[in-house]
């Protein structure tokens, strides 16, 4: 399930993205602060679910946006008894009294599931992510949200629990995702793992030299320098070209 967070209050959000790190079928794309700022997302992204807080009066807004054949769920992060009762009223399928505990959560998510699994019927076959919203670290040491497009991207590296992020022009980015993170939400997408801290993307590939079995380069839009394979790499890529579509081959 891929998810929006919209709350004014950024513990509140801060409290949410943390309880929800023990949920790993839920994705959030991004969290905000209004449902203005959650508009834009929502057309881009197309969430499954969004966390709404006490703004469900401007629900509307986000499930009923066209692109959308199956509107997302809404859950209510909701501040007083009255407003929990009010987001059955305003399309909420549950909602979460402030403040909530984990297992009263988990038990949200308990009723996402069967929710999810009646939908898989009414959905469409999900086409690749066109972009994405993450969080970058400035060189001043600030982050902020950052909108990308996938298609620019031609290596992901690993960082610790950061990844950086290569784009085809040669610009880069250091992320707040891991690259276990990125591997799952890429999983029908045109990029390759090669090794343990890399990944390719596919369409950006210039020049793929094999020096023995054991070495190969390859060559990236926007890479100043190679990225080197060893053996099981270049097995696993020369299987990968070949199941590929032909734009994909390399003479």
């Amino acid at each position: 399930m891929r998810c929006l967070i919209v709350d004014p209050d950024p513990q509140e959000r801060s409290k949410l993205l943390v309880h929800l790190d023990a949920h790993k079928e839920i994705h959030v794309l991004a969290a905000v602060e209004t449902v203005a700022a959650a508009i834009p997302l929502s057309l881009t992204l197309l969430p499954d679910l969004i966390f709404l807080g006490d703004t469900l009066t401007e629900a509307e807004k986000l499930v009923a946006l066209p692109p959308m054949v199956v509107p997302p769920m809404v859950v209510a992060l909701a501040s007083n008894q009255k407003a929990a009762f009010a987001a059955w009223e305003n399309h909420a399928i549950d909602f979460l009294l402030k403040p909530y505990s984990p297992q009263r959560l988990a038990k949200t998510v308990a009723k996402l599931r069967i929710q999810v699994a009646g939908r898989a019927v009414l959905a469409p076959v999900p086409s690749p992510l066109a972009s994405v919203l993450v969080d970058a670290l400035k060189v001043a040491g600030s982050s902020g949200p950052l909108l990308i497009n996938l298609a620019n991207i031609s290596v992901i590296k690993a960082e610790g629990d950061y990844s950086r992020i290569i784009k085809d022009h040669g610009a880069s980015h250091l992320i707040r995702r891991t690259l276990v993170a990125w591997i799952k939400q890429l999983a029908h997408a045109t990029f390759f793992r090669v090794d343990r801290f890399t990944l390719i993307n596919l369409v950006h590939v210039v020049s793929y030299r094999r020096a023995s079995r054991d070495h190969a380069q390859l060559r990236l839009k926007g890479m100043k320098e190679p990225v080197h394979l060893g053996r099981r790499a270049i097995l696993r890529l020369d299987q990968e070209f070949a199941a590929r579509p032909p734009q994909f081959w390399l003479g």
